[in-house]
């Protein structure tokens, strides 16, 4: 097999993700100004035998705050495609109105710089998974100060799914997280994905990267707009950020951990051959979040069109092994021990605006 059969097989692979919601953007949001003071720290994690990456770690300190190791921390992992830089507009909506959150914490995962040991195309989700736990370790072992701990938890997206398979591995009590917040999470293996089941693997072909550090998922900034921000009539959302924000938003990501977040599966590589495979993605056990579990929380973008409200509900449902239908689980939010928030009118990135008054509610 050579290397230009491996290549166009790759190529056909990774374009599946992108799908079909590619349009014309025509207007952005001017740039806020972020009212919060940023720490850099980096951590050398070994999350395989050999195998290491260097951690950039953003503190993010609320400077209303006199005595900021007093206050509520957080911790927040970006998804598919997105960095830190993504969670700036939601950081700034918590410190802004939430005057007990002193500081959150942003890590780079997989990492902004390549790893040492392996191909960065070649990480898998549970290299994601086995990073956090290292980070979280360290942190909850003094790294930034004695007797750390994290008050609660968000994960975007793809990091939705690394929460729920950190939750299986170490319950994410361990760290003091009382509330883990997932917005509109990936599903797992168990629950059907609308997005996935649906998806053409063949088209798209010119969002594959392969260099020297693998091959992996690179989406031009308009196109990355057109998949993240698309309603369901095809239009693509007013409520956007900057074109200089969306270049300071955007990521590569890993070719294999790609393929395992959706279900694809080569059957061939001469010809290229795939085939959607749920059974290849991440499996979580039922149940996990019902007890002796932090508070789990499920944000609901009503015009999502990568999670569905239905995902939502039978992740939910599963998650927290019950059978809740979907008029009882919109008004969830109002309980004190978990459910879903609904957002209207939101597509799926975490950029958006938020109904932050349930948040603060939450944290």
């Amino acid at each position: 097999m050579n290397i230009r059969t491996k290549i166009l097989a790759l190529l056909i692979v990774l374009s599946m993700f992108v799908g079909s919601t590619t349009a014309c953007v025509s207007e952005h949001k001017q740039n806020n100004t972020t009212p919060f003071v940023t720490k850099q720290i980096q951590m050398n994690i070994e999350f395989r035998p050999n195998v290491t990456s260097l951690i950039d770690i953003t503190l993010h300190e609320n400077p209303k705050l006199k005595h900021v190791t007093k206050g509520k921390v957080g911790y927040a992992l970006a998804g598919f495609a997105h960095n830190g830089a993504s969670y700036e507009h939601l950081i700034t909506q918590i410190f802004s109105e939430n005057k007990d959150v002193s500081m959150i914490i942003v890590p780079e995962i997989p990492g902004s710089n390549m790893p040492k040991g392996m191909l960065y195309g070649d990480l898998v989700l549970n290299d994601y998974v086995n990073i956090n736990k290292l980070v979280l370790d360290r942190l909850s072992e003094g790294e930034l100060r004695h007797n750390f701990k994290i008050d609660f938890a968000v994960f975007h997206s793809q990091a939705g799914l690394v929460a729920m398979m950190l939750q299986e591995q170490v319950n994410l009590k361990k760290y003091g997280i009382k509330d883990v917040i997932l917005i509109a999470p990936a599903p797992p293996q168990e629950v059907k994905w609308s997005f996935a089941s649906n998806m053409n693997p063949y088209s798209f072909l010119q969002y594959l990267t392969i260099d020297n550090n693998g091959a992996y998922f690179n989406l031009p900034s308009r196109d990355w707009i057109g998949f993240f921000f698309t309603n369901p009539d095809g239009s693509i959302s007013r409520r956007l950020p900057s074109m200089e924000n969306v270049d300071k938003y955007n990521t590569k990501a890993p070719l294999s951990a790609t393929l395992q977040l959706v279900g694809i599966n080569i059957l061939s590589m001469n010809p290229p051959t795939l085939e959607l495979n749920n059974s290849i993605r991440p499996s979580v056990t039922k149940g996990i979040f019902r007890k002796n579990s932090p508070k789990l929380w499920i944000i609901d973008y009503g015009n999502d069109t990568i999670v569905s409200k239905n995902d939502v509900i039978n992740t939910y449902n599963y998650l927290m092994d019950t059978k809740e239908n979907i008029n009882k689980v919109e008004i969830m939010r109002h309980r004190q021990h978990s459910g879903i928030i609904y957002v209207p009118n939101a597509v799926h990135d975490a950029h958006l605006v938020m109904n932050i008054e349930e948040i603060n509610r939450i944290i």
